[in-house]
């Protein structure tokens, strides 16, 4: 039974590369993490008009990077921004994850929530490219541009905003 599995396995992996050899690319790589803090600038797409929401900002990062193998990349984040931002009274944290393919260059998906004023708001989606810079080995310098498909729902609005939000942003990570 043991060896039809593994048969199994290796004929599944030889249909999806076509290469034995490329069979690493599946594999995890529990040795690369990466750890880092960054910045990030971000502005609503369409203007919001209601008294004390800002239309842009300045935040900060604090993020995990995870190189799964060759190909793929799970990163979890927590941002930072004041007050003001999707119309919340005070500031605002927003855990984050997402997928990423690619290495030097990337793209990916992802999803995250907004917390602000012990409350949680509507979760947005969003879509990620970047460049990742190796340098100093172990620095890694990393600057993206994300879209977030948003909806602003905090109490300090009248009513929820629908306005989806523009990041750039820059991460310096160290790998281990």
């Amino acid at each position: 039974m043991k060896n039809n599995i593994i048969t199994l396995t290796a004929l599944v992996l030889v249909l999806f590369f076509g290469n034995p050899a490329q069979a690493h690319l599946l594999l995890p790589d529990f040795s690369s993490l990466r750890y880092g803090a960054g910045i990030q600038y971000w502005t609503a797409v369409d203007d919001v008009d209601e008294e004390g929401i800002d239309d842009d900002s300045i935040g900060f990062i604090i993020s995990f990077q995870w190189l799964i193998n060759n190909a793929f990349t799970l990163e979890t984040d927590l941002g930072h921004v004041s007050a003001g931002y999707a119309g919340s009274s005070d500031y605002v944290l927003t855990p984050e994850v997402y997928l990423l393919y690619g290495r030097t260059l990337y793209a990916g998906v992802g999803t995250g929530i907004n917390y602000s004023d012990s409350e949680f708001a509507d979760p947005f989606y969003a879509v990620r490219v970047g460049v990742n810079f190796k340098f100093l080995n172990p620095l890694n310098f990393d600057v993206y541009g994300v879209y977030r498909f948003d909806e602003w729902s905090f109490d300090g609005l009248e009513e929820s905003v629908s306005t989806d939000t523009i990041l750039l942003g820059a991460v310096l990570r160290v790998e281990f």
